[in-house]
């Protein structure tokens, strides 16, 4: 979620850390940041685009800068520099220029960003058992830069829209993607956890933990099968920070049903705020939620027809 939402208190303050993502490329005097142009078509919800002239695929790559927001504005501050840049569109609307576009950042909570970039490291080795991330998904940091950029719709009329939309509206995000939001509203609670620093997490999962019924010579295999896959990050990439000794410990403290919790945290709407499934800390519930985001996203999984064939078209080219 780029981070436009409200911070009330200090279990807040991780809303207000900012990444600004963009992306540049290789030249004989250094990195240039790439130039992107508003779409040509003024009915189209396509994004900005790299120009008749893009530099060479194998040499752009994702750039990330520190940034803090600049009060009362659509801007960020970036925080090596000191310069001031906007987000989400190209500066100097309605074109940058007849011959050349402008930089385009797209911001992200810190946070968020380092689920990404956990979600990303896990796709290698993860079976992902639940979900096949294909080639179009978030694989690298380039395919999120794509993903996220291509959810942009760019100008109106000269008028930036500063929104991206997401197929399943953030699991309840959008319903508080503004700076203020009802305080009554279900996910309003849930988008200000923290997704990474959770106090307790594996004392949290395993308090669902239930005895084995019966203990047999069949059943002890089977549930030392589950018990693998729950301590197994291949199964679960999303619990990386699982407390792997206290998790033995248990395990040699009685005989459970490895099986049962292994199929709760397989729920995919575990997320949600009201779910009943699993006793799990909001904490955890947004971290889940945002890791499956994840897992669904695509490239032009926004896109119309008439965008689909323009991107088929360029990749043809």
């Amino acid at each position: 979620m780029p981070p436009n939402v409200r911070s009330t208190d200090e279990s807040d303050e991780w809303l207000k850390d900012a990444v600004l993502l963009t992306t540049g490329h290789e030249t004989e005097h250094g990195i240039e940041l790439d130039e992107y142009w508003p779409p040509l078509r003024i009915k189209t919800k396509y994004p900005y685009n790299l120009g008749p002239t893009p530099p060479e695929e194998g040499l752009r790559s994702v750039l990330r800068f520190d940034a803090s927001t600049k009060e009362g504005t659509n801007s960020f501050v970036l925080s090596d520099s000191g310069e001031c840049v906007d987000v989400m569109c190209v500066k100097g609307h309605p074109r940058p220029g007849p011959d050349h576009g402008a930089s385009l950042y797209l911001p992200l909570h810190r946070l968020c960003m380092q689920v990404a970039d956990n979600f990303i490291d896990s796709v290698p080795v993860s079976l992902i058992m639940t979900h096949v991330v294909t080639s179009d998904g978030i694989t690298s940091t380039k395919n999120l830069w794509e993903v996220l950029s291509h959810r942009l719709q760019g100008d109106r009329m000269g008028v930036p829209s500063r929104a991206l939309t997401e197929p399943h509206d953030y699991f309840g995000g959008q319903e508080c993607r503004n700076v203020y939001w009802d305080s009554d509203d279900k996910y309003g609670e849930l988008l200000e956890q923290d997704p990474i620093n959770i106090p307790g997490l594996t004392e949290s999962i395993l308090q669902n933990l239930e005895p084995a019924k019966a203990v047999n010579a069949n059943s002890a295999p089977h549930q030392s099968w589950y018990f693998e896959a729950f301590i197994n990050q291949q199964i679960f990439p999303w619990l990386w920070d699982l407390d792997t000794d206290m998790i033995l410990e248990k395990q040699r403290a009685g005989n459970w049903n490895w099986e049962l919790l292994v199929r709760k945290l397989s729920i995919k709407t575990i997320h949600e705020p009201d779910d009943k499934s699993i006793d799990l800390p909001l904490q955890l519930r947004n971290r889940r939620r945002i890791w499956r985001l994840l897992e669904e996203a695509r490239i032009h999984d926004v896109a119309g027809e008439w965008e689909k064939l323009m991107a088929m078209n360029q990749a043809l080219s």
